[in-house]
Order: C-alpha cells, then sequence, then structure tokens
C-alpha cells in the first residue's frame, strides 16, 4: 500500500511540475506582482541600434568565435552575470548552419554605413562582401545562403555573373524548406535574383518559390492569442511578411492587401506580450515579435501610412523594455545590448539572431525616439 502511495505522490508531483511549465506565463497573471516604476532616458532608435551592436562585435563577432561552425546559430547562457556559448545550439540548428555572418549581418552593416555616416561599417561591409564572393565560385551553399548580402553591395564588387547566380540558385527550386524561417529566407533569395537580374522568367520562379510556402503554412506553431476568429500563433507573421515582399516586387496588390487584412484582423501590435511568451518563443529560431515588427516595418515601407509606423514602434517599445540588455547591474546583464529571451524559471538566453533583426528594424527608422530603461 505503501509503495502505490509513493508512486501516487510522485505522478501528482510530475503532473503539477508540468502544468507549471506549460502554463508559466498564465499562472503569473493570476498573481501579477506590483508594477514597479521603471525610470527611463529617451533614445533615437538608431543610438539604441548602436549599443545592441556591441553585444554582436563584442560578444557574437568577436575574433575567438570567428570562423567557428555553430558561430550565428549561437544562443548565450547567463546567470549570475557571465554568459556562455550553449552548446547544444550546434545539433539543434540547420537553418543557419554556417560559418559565415549571414547576409542580414552584411545589410545591417550596409544600414549602419547609411545612418551613422561612419566610414568604418562600410569598410567592413565591403569586405564582408568580397569575402563572400570570393568563396562564392568554390562553395555553391554559400551563394545561396548568402545570396541577398552579395548582390546589394556596390556594383564595382559584384564580380559574379548573374547567370551563374541564378543556374547556384535554381537547383533550389523545388526542394522544401524545413520550416518557414527557411521557406522565407529561401523567398528572399529568389526576390533579390529577380530584381539583380531583371529576367522575367527569375520573376515566375520567385512566384512559384513562394507557393511554396503554401504547404508549410499548416504548420500550427505554437499557440499565442486569439482575436476574434483568427489564432495567432508563433508563425503567424510569415506569409504576410513573404506577401508583403512579393509586392515590392511585383507591385500587385492582391498580395498587398492580403498582408494588410491580416494586420487589421490579427491586431498583432497590441499582443507584443503574448506573442513573447515562453511556450510561444521556445525553439524559434527567430523570435515571434520580432518577424511581426518585421511585417509592420516592411509594411510601412511600402504603404508610408504612419498608423503602421505607430503600431511597429508600439511593439518595438515593448520588446525594447522587456527584452534587451541595457543594464549592467541587471543578475544576467552586462549592459551590451543584446537581446534577450527570457525562459522563467529556466533562466535568460542572449540571441545573436535575434539582435540583428531587432537591429535591422531599429536601422529602418533611425530618428524615431524610443524611452530605454535607465
Amino acid at each position: 500500500m505503501s509503495n502505490k502511495k509513493n508512486i501516487f505522490i510522485i505522478v501528482a508531483a510530475l503532473v503539477i511540475i508540468s502544468g507549471i511549465y506549460w502554463f508559466y506565463d498564465d499562472i503569473i497573471r493570476l498573481f501579477p506582482k506590483k508594477p514597479v516604476p521603471v525610470l527611463t532616458k529617451s533614445m533615437l532608435a538608431k543610438d539604441v541600434a548602436l549599443t545592441s551592436w556591441n553585444f554582436i562585435d563584442q560578444s557574437a563577432l568577436n575574433k575567438e568565435r570567428r570562423g567557428y561552425i555553430d558561430f550565428w546559430r549561437t544562443r548565450f547562457i547567463c546567470k549570475k552575470g557571465k554568459c556562455v556559448a550553449d552548446k547544444n545550439m550546434i545539433l539543434q540548428s540547420d537553418v543557419l548552419s554556417t560559418y559565415l555572418p549571414p547576409a542580414l549581418y552584411v545589410e545591417d552593416l550596409r544600414l549602419f554605413a547609411t545612418v551613422t555616416k561612419d566610414p568604418q561599417f562600410n569598410r567592413k561591409r565591403i569586405a564582408e562582401t568580397l569575402f563572400l564572393t570570393l568563396l562564392c565560385g568554390r562553395e555553391p551553399d554559400v551563394c545561396r545562403r548568402q545570396f541577398t548580402a552579395i548582390v546589394n553591395g556596390d556594383a564595382d564588387y559584384k564580380k559574379v555573373d548573374p547567370n551563374k547566380f541564378a543556374a547556384l540558385l535554381i537547383v533550389d527550386v523545388g526542394l522544401e524548406p524545413k520550416n518557414l524561417l527557411a521557406w522565407f529566407q529561401k523567398l528572399e533569395r529568389f526576390i533579390a535574383l529577380a530584381k539583380f537580374t531583371k529576367n522575367p522568367k527569375h520573376l515566375e520562379v520567385a512566384e512559384k518559390v513562394f507557393k511554396e510556402g503554401e504547404k508549410m503554412y499548416l504548420e500550427p506553431g505554437s499557440p499565442a492569442y486569439r482575436e476574434g476568429d483568427i489564432a495567432v500563433t508563433s508563425n503567424s507573421c510569415y506569409k504576410p511578411l513573404g506577401e508583403i515582399k512579393m509586392y515590392e516586387l511585383t507591385q500587385n496588390s492582391m498580395y498587398r492587401d492580403a498582408a494588410l487584412a491580416f494586420v487589421d484582423q490579427s491586431k498583432i501590435y497590441d499582443h507584443a506580450a503574448d506573442l513573447s511568451k515562453q511556450k510561444v518563443m521556445r525553439g524559434r529560431l527567430v523570435h515571434p515579435a520580432l518577424v511581426c515588427a518585421e511585417l509592420l516595418a516592411s509594411l510601412y515601407e511600402n504603404t508610408k501610412e504612419s498608423k503602421y509606423l505607430g503600431q511597429l514602434k508600439k511593439v518595438m517599445q515593448y520588446l525594447m523594455t522587456r527584452a534587451v540588455d541595457f543594464k549592467a547591474e541587471r543578475t544576467i546583464a552586462t549592459g551590451d545590448g543584446a537581446f534577450i529571451r527570457n525562459f522563467g524559471t529556466q533562466g535568460k538566453t542572449k540571441h545573436s539572431i535575434d539582435t540583428l533583426w531587432f537591429v535591422n528594424i531599429l536601422l529602418r527608422i533611425p530618428n524615431e525616439e524610443f524611452q530605454v530603461p535607465l
């Protein structure tokens, strides 16, 4: 009888622990803490981006890490003020499995050079672009993964025949991406190819790649919230983001209208907190709220409607206050501006890819003002 009782107690304990693990965010909301006033200061978006770039330069891209195969997949586990790379990420990710900086890193350097007029950023960008271009001839996978970084460089550094690029990329058509992020990165490559070559055939290929995503939209993702009849998940912003990128390429209003309808119905700008729940962002290579912020940024750039700028700022302000390391005296913080994911009792982690996305969005609205925690 005693053994049965012990087994019952153990099973009950496991059920309770599992419930806390999966419903941590909801439990916390039932017992809200009294809000503590947060002191803030005003900063322009471009200055916040420069602060966050410290993490990229000093941690993610320092000389010791340069060349490691897990280079850009890394998250940093932080305890008692010290952060170390999570070696498990080496086995978990295939989308970013390259020792080279991703295209987004080079794009951020380009934006920094434009916004700050500091020549160091342009020198770094040119060096990275040349490096990628030189490798392109002997490593086709480099061309595929880093295509957008290479073709967005200055004309003087586009030393590769566009037809060669096309041949390398076309191999990728029909190969089903492993997840929605991989699909979106693939779509970006083919959109860049169509813009680069001006070849109508490549426009058709971009449209084909867009349609490849239709199967992937069925991936349910992790539930985030409901808005009316719409159930929004960790994956929901990828399809409309692809749509607005296709509108950018084709000027077909069908794509734009579909993306606008999603934003108007889902009200993602009111739900940054829901998109930041542990169970929503767990296992996602890019923070779901950042993917939705990218959607709002792209909508603003393509429509010039101020309401989308306001919605974007609302999401970014939430993330800035709760997900960015600005204060060195915090438990895990070093004040390097890294993008942080909070996993409650499991601790907090810093993410290099999230930081790149965060910086990229800010540099596209460089003179907008935000409140940053002191």
